[in-house]
């Protein structure tokens, strides 16, 4: 009953998780002419439009479902990109190539853990978004979480490609990045501007006890992103140096990508703490915390687990020169525990502790 497939019944969630496996034979293949960049990249184009095709044709979906068809594409390319993560860490040599010819900023401890992220949280949220889709079943929250981890990723790797150790390298692949620059933008603007008149608009409760814990935690964590961002832009102010070669050496790596994390932290992450801190101390005049918690955590998990994966583990196939371990272990991961379980701690707050806005009669 839950079939949308027009010549073998099967559920939309299983035809995607198919489709996006022949992406491993798809990648040898590709793998096994000796390809220019150009011709690289003009290939992606033909394949990733074959992928949408494939979709097109093979599916019978509902009105107003074209989301589906971006969600199963980006799930074909997160097999490749966790392809990619794994021919970095030396487990198999398929996509040497592309590292070599494609995206060659790739070939960091960054590009490794962004791949790794988006091969296997992204790849659920895809999954699980195309059965959604497909049965008419809501997705608003998933869809949020996603566009912040995607757009934090982005915010990244594209400056941190350009002015990193790589950027000389930056090839014609550089600009199969222009889909997940755009769509995740259009895809949260349409999700919080979502018709609530089945479900009326949700404002926070009380909860003076936890909403000072956040408080205190946003004002902790504003403390660091501009300690953080000092440190990695090269202040020589004492306790710039002392943190970074004390705690956090990763954020001097010389491919710019934990230096672009340190601002996005500053510029992005810090005005919405300002923002929660009024949302909490003022809830009724505030609803739009609660679908911006599912952005802001999406945001923090992306950001957490490509910058700590990548301070702790260094890739094998081509090692970063100059990446050390962190020194001091405690304090490092206090640090980045905070930033990674408070943002989810927020979102339950926000999302468990609501109730509908009364209207006027």
């Amino acid at each position: 009953r839950n079939s949308c497939s027009r010549f073998v019944p099967m559920p939309a969630w299983l035809f995607v998780f198919l489709l996006s496996l022949t992406a491993v034979p798809v990648s040898h293949l590709v793998s096994l002419p000796d390809l220019s960049p150009l011709n690289l990249f003009l290939t992606s184009v033909v394949l990733l439009i074959a992928v949408v095709a494939v979709g097109v044709v093979a599916l019978k979906l509902p009105p107003n479902s074209w989301p589906f068809h971006f969600f199963s594409l980006f799930a074909w390319t997160a097999v490749v990109d966790f392809l990619i993560c794994v021919t970095l860490e030396r487990w198999i040599p398929t996509l040497t190539f592309y590292l070599m010819r494609g995206e060659p900023y790739l070939k960091t401890p960054h590009g490794s853990m962004i791949n790794f992220w988006d091969g296997t949280f992204h790849y659920a949220l895809y999954l699980y978004m195309c059965h959604c889709i497909a049965t008419g079943k809501t997705w608003k929250t998933a869809g949020l979480v996603w566009a912040g981890s995607i757009m934090n990723s982005i915010f990244v790797l594209l400056p941190g490609a350009c002015a990193g150790a790589h950027s000389a390298e930056v090839k014609p692949s550089f600009f199969l990045n222009v889909p997940y620059a755009t769509f995740p933008l259009y895809i949260g603007y349409t999700l919080l501007r979502q018709d609530t008149k089945k479900s009326p608009t949700r404002i926070l409760t009380r909860c003076t006890p936890c909403d000072l814990l956040f408080i205190l935690y946003f004002i902790a964590a504003t403390v660091i992103a501009f300690v953080r961002v000092f440190a990695s832009v090269g202040s020589q102010a004492g306790w710039a140096v002392q943190y970074m070669e004390g705690v956090e050496p990763y954020i001097g790596s010389v491919s710019k990508f934990p230096m672009l994390q340190m601002l996005v932290y500053a510029f992005y992450f810090v005005p919405f703490y300002i923002l929660a801190m009024c949302a909490v101390n003022n809830p009724t005049a505030h609803s739009w915390i609660i679908d911006w918690s599912a952005i802001h955590m999406g945001a923090a998990l992306q950001a957490q687990f490509s910058y700590v994966t990548g301070a702790i583990h260094n890739i094998p196939t081509f090692p970063e020169p100059g990446w050390k371990a962190p020194p001091n272990g405690q304090m490092f991961w206090l640090v980045n525990g905070l930033l990674t379980i408070m943002p989810i701690l927020f979102w339950l707050r926000c999302t468990y502790c609501c109730r509908p806005m009364k209207t006027a009669a």
